[in-house]
């Protein structure tokens, strides 16, 4: 048995069989959960215990390639088809509250992407959703309709075009209410600054009048100084030197407000009162405890001594929410469920306290998004369109037929609501909503309106209990910072479990509750991320459709830690031993290889490197592991000279050439260091920045001069051994053969691939087929083949 204690003295214990599988966890409420494997070591069972008794049992179901085929508990029981290839073509929904099915299928073309989301409701066809790409894999259009002889779906469809530059930057996204794309509603139009960050975005009706507008300003730092909503007003933000937000502006009224913070980044200002574990205790409206696990249990009123008690499940989800009076009279109850993915899948309301519920709703998931509400009937009371971007909420179908179309900005939030009128063929805005800079709303010129409450960073709002859902946790905005602490730990990277995108709430988002992430504007994507077990599912999903798929699906499959295992936007794995990683990586070779004889047939020379005839153009290469020990044992590798990484590799035979050198340095010094590097030498490698811990490897562009690194599954284990790294410096050195040779023969030119695949979001032309011979070699030298 181990156990971990934190500064309260409360503990949690942990015990394993034989094999390292987690078998028995103990919170610090004394909650117990329960796990048993098969022999394969996949995860079969988790048991939560209170006291002898069980309260709730998950299991899971896999077939003969280990794929998860059945998951089910309490609430939900879900059943999983695939096709050859491992990709998921159905899966099969039962709410034990709703008493009938719900139906997912999907189809994908040759080169592995969604064309194709049908939903069955009840044996009733319903939605139909259609996806169509470009020749670099974004997404340019989604279509929703109904079915043949299903229930009436009103017709949507939404056009995406990018920027010319290939930096996968969208430029507009017109919207029409039929799939012919005659009736436009509105058109969005973005605008970007010479840092790649938005800078304008406008929405048009079908006769090009703008009907809202957003601008926004940007620091030296690259921070958002001010945003302008046309027609509403502006704002502007001060930060401090760890980009936490100090000072608001706002220029209508001429008001500006403060904000303090402690040295854990918990705020000080007005009459809040911080206790140990960084918890509020009270801010001077409400006072707040807690339980052992740091789950915020009761809060209660100052002035008139109301309170409202929140219970929490074995993981740590927020299961009820009840109001009381002074008096111990229930006002209140609001009751919540959640499938083994940690989806919020049912909420039942009881508004007045009689102990029976006024509402029920129930929510349906496709890649981590609503995409149905349903009621206890079987009706449709509400169908979502998303885009292809994680949070990108597109439009919103009510019961009545209604369709609201979602204009969002920067960072996804829902700033206003459009409504096309058929009859008159005009758009107009039925609903603008302001915010505070903590997402909480502020304002709405029209709250009556039947739509999902998806707001700030287009997340589910409870209004009943003031609580945002960001998928693993619940956002309070009143109160700007979780109501719980992070599923995660300090594994997140923030040391304050409690704060929210580190207090830079214009700056970054977490639609997982889990790790924040930066907002670089819409598609801006520069790293795209490989996961064994995912890549095998979802070989060449694009970078969004793999954050976005069911993740904790695949880590319980592994028989994950439950720390390890909870959904997240980027998938945790474990990866059994280095095969399984060399397999993956053997997958993804073989996929891959079927592309390049067309791909070549279609070369399009579009570039050459500045002036060079003789010398090629230097590129970058980084390297990662997982689990923070892997990526401690790698970063104590590439803490190592120049000199002696040299010395292993020509001690192991492999040749470095004279020009070329190993950079050893931090993130920031390589980035600031990179031009004068260009004057002499080509980089190999860089010391390890600081990346999550999900992610085995990746694909980096710096720019359209750049060669990326081939992606090759790395597990944990590969990446225990200096022989595992010195296999991967190998492989670099090889590709970096490789593009010489091919440069050298095309005259100090360089040949560019549009290479029409899944696996190259950053720039189309920076690969070429040969690297897969030695990507192949790698795997055979991984696994010990000659």
């Amino acid at each position: 048995m181990t156990s971990d204690t934190n500064e309260l003295n409360d503990a949690r214990y942990y015990e394993y069989d034989a094999a390292g599988n987690l078998t028995e966890y103990t919170d610090r409420n004394g909650r117990v959960t329960q796990y048993a494997y098969d022999n394969l070591q996949r995860r079969t069972t988790e048991t939560w215990l209170d006291g002898v008794t069980t309260v709730n049992t998950i299991s899971y179901g896999y077939d003969a390639a280990s794929q998860l085929v059945s998951v089910t508990d309490a609430s939900a029981a879900y059943d999983f088809t695939y096709d050859r290839l491992g990709r998921i073509t159905s899966t099969e929904y039962d709410l034990a509250a709703l008493g009938y099915d719900v139906v997912l299928d999907q189809a994908y073309d040759a080169l592995n992407r969604r064309i194709r989301l049908a939903a069955e409701i009840d044996g009733t066809d319903d939605l139909l959703s259609e996806y169509a790409y470009d020749f670099l894999n974004r997404m340019t259009q989604v279509t929703q309709a109904g079915q043949t002889g299903g229930n009436t779906v009103a017709e949507k469809r939404v056009d995406f075009t990018y920027d010319a530059d290939d930096k996968y930057l969208l430029t507009s996204a017109a919207r029409y209410a039929d799939l012919a794309g005659t009736e436009l509603i509105v058109t969005g139009l973005y605008t970007y600054n010479n840092f790649d960050k938005l800078s304008i975005l406008k929405y048009q009706d079908a006769t090009s009048t703008d009907i809202a507008e957003y601008q926004w300003g940007y620091d030296i730092q690259g921070r958002v100084s001010g945003v302008y909503i046309i027609g509403h007003g502006s704002e502007n933000y001060r930060y401090d030197g760890t980009d936490q937000i100090t000072r608001t502006t706002d220029n209508s009224t001429y008001t500006t407000t403060n904000f303090t913070y402690d040295d854990n980044g918990n705020r000080i200002d007005g009459s809040r009162t911080i206790g140990d574990n960084n918890q509020i205790l009270s801010d001077g409206t409400y006072n707040y405890a807690y339980d052992d696990e740091g789950n915020i249990t009761l809060r209660t009123n100052i002035a008139d001594g109301s309170y409202t008690v929140y219970e929490w499940d074995h993981r740590n989800r927020l299961a009820s929410v009840t109001d009381y009076d002074v008096s111990d009279a229930k006002q209140q109850q609001i009751d919540q469920a959640y499938d083994p993915f940690n989806n919020l899948i049912g909420r039942a309301l009881d508004s007045d306290g009689d102990g029976a519920a006024d509402e029920s709703s129930y929510f349906i998931y496709d890649e981590g998004q609503i995409l149905l509400q349903l009621d206890d009937s079987g009706d449709v009371e509400h169908r979502m369109l998303w885009g292809p971007q994680v949070d990108q909420i597109l439009a919103d179908e009510n019961e009545a037929g209604d369709v609201y179309w979602m204009l969002t900005d920067n960072q996804n939030t829902v700033r206003d609501i459009a409504e096309y009128d058929d009859a008159t063929d005009t758009t107009s805005i039925v609903n603008h909503i302001a915010y505070s800079v903590f997402g909480e709303v502020t304002s709405q010129t029209n709250s009556s309106l039947d739509a999902l409450p998806f707001y700030y960073t287009a997340r589910y709002f409870d209004a009943a209990t003031g609580l945002q859902y960001n998928t693993n946790r619940w956002y309070n905005p009143e109160l700007n910072r979780w109501m719980s602490q992070d599923p995660i730990g300090f594994d997140a990277g923030d040391a304050n479990l409690y704060r929210y995108v580190g207090n830079g709430f214009t700056n970054a988002v977490d639609p997982s509750g889990l790790e924040e992430e930066a907002v670089q504007g819409p598609f801006s994507y520069l790293i795209l991320i490989f996961n064994g077990e995912l890549a095998r599912r979802e070989k060449l999903n694009t970078a969004l459709q793999d954050r976005r798929i069911t993740q904790s699906m695949v880590d319980m499959a592994l028989g994950g830690r439950r720390e390890e295992s909870a959904s997240r936007n980027h998938t945790k794995m474990r990866m059994t031993n280095a095969g399984d990683a060399a397999e993956d990586a053997k997958a993804l070779v073989e996929t891959y290889a079927m592309f390049c004889e067309s791909a070549a047939a279609s070369a399009t020379p579009i570039g050459k490197f500045k002036g060079e005839s003789a010398a090629v153009r230097p590129r970058s290469a980084r390297i990662t592991g997982q689990l923070p020990q892997v990526r401690k044992w790698v970063k104590n590798f590439f803490s190592r000279s120049e000199d002696e990484i040299l010395g292993l590799l020509r001690k192991n035979g492999i040749e470095v050439p004279d020009d070329v050198a190993i950079f050893v340095g931090e993130a920031d010094e390589f980035i600031g260091t990179i031009d004068d590097i260009y004057d002499g030498k080509t980089v190999l490698t860089a010391k390890l920045p600081p990346l999550e811990e999900d992610r085995l490897g990746y694909v980096y562009f710096k720019d359209m001069y750049s060669q990326g690194k081939i992606p090759i599954q790395i597990s944990p284990e590969m990446m225990k051994s200096d022989e595992a790294i010195l296999a991967v410096l190998q492989h670099e050195l090889h590709e970096l053969a490789l593009f010489r040779a091919e440069f050298a023969a095309n005259n100090g030119k360089m040949k560019f691939f549009h290479f029409r695949n899944e696996a190259m979001p950053g720039n189309p032309g920076n690969f070429h087929c040969q690297a897969w011979d030695a990507a192949d070699e790698l795997i055979r030298q991984v696994r010990g083949e000659k």
